[in-house]
C-alpha cells in the first residue's frame, strides 16, 4: 500500500468481506438474554453474545434468526435493527448488524458441533454492574446494548446509562 506521505507499506487484511450479526434479546421484563461458552484462546468461559456470521446469499436479519434459534432455542417475533458497526478496520472489513430481538419464546438450541453454551437473563442494572465489575468483557455485547439505550432510552440528556426498564411493547417492529 502506498501511504500519504508517499512511503510504501506491507498491509494485512484479516479474512475477505464478511458480515455477522448480534442479537440483544430481551424479555417483557426488559431483561437481556446474555450467554456463556469456553473460549479456547483465553482458556475460560465468558459471557459474550449470541450471534454469528452471516453466510452467503444470507440477508442480515435471517441470520440473526437462525442465529438466535441456534445458540440459545428462542425464537422472536420482532426484531429491530439497532445498527452496524465495524469490528477492527485496521485489520479486517467485517461489518456486524446489531439486532434487538423481542417477543420471545422458548424452544430448543441447536448449536454448531463445537458449541457448548448456556444462556441467563439478567436485568438491565446487573447487566451494568457485569460491565463494570469486568465480568463482561466481550465488546459486542457492550455495543448491543449501548445501541440499545441509545435507540430506546427517553433520558438521553445524561450521559450515565439509564438501566431502567423500558416498555419494549411501543418500539417499532422491522420484520
Amino acid at each position: 500500500v502506498k501511504l500519504p506521505n508517499g512511503k510504501m507499506y506491507d498491509y494485512y487484511v484479516v479474512g475477505k468481506k464478511s458480515k455477522a450479526v448480534l442479537i440483544l434479546p430481551m424479555d417483557k421484563k426488559g431483561r437481556i438474554l446474555i450467554s456463556k461458552e469456553y473460549r479456547h484462546p483465553l482458556g475460560k468461559v465468558i459471557y459474550q453474545s449470541i450471534g454469528g456470521s452471516v453466510e452467503n446469499n444470507e440477508k442480515p436479519l435471517a441470520a440473526a434468526k437462525r442465529e438466535l434459534k441456534e445458540e440459545s432455542g428462542y425464537i422472536a417475533k420482532r426484531f429491530q435493527l439497532l445498527g452496524n458497526f465495524y469490528v477492527n478496520p485496521s485489520l479486517a472489513t467485517t461489518v456486524f448488524y446489531a439486532y434487538l430481538a423481542t417477543d420471545l419464546t422458548k424452544g430448543e438450541p441447536e448449536p454448531d458441533q463445537e458449541e457448548f453454551i448456556e444462556s441467563e437473563f439478567v436485568t438491565q442494572k446487573k447487566f451494568i454492574d457485569m460491565i463494570k465489575k469486568g465480568k463482561i468483557m466481550e465488546p459486542f455485547l457492550m455495543d448491543a446494548f449501548l445501541l440499545y439505550q441509545l435507540k430506546f432510552k427517553k433520558d438521553r440528556k445524561s450521559t450515565r446509562l439509564n438501566s431502567s426498564h423500558t416498555d419494549i411493547s411501543r418500539m417499532p417492529s422491522s420484520a
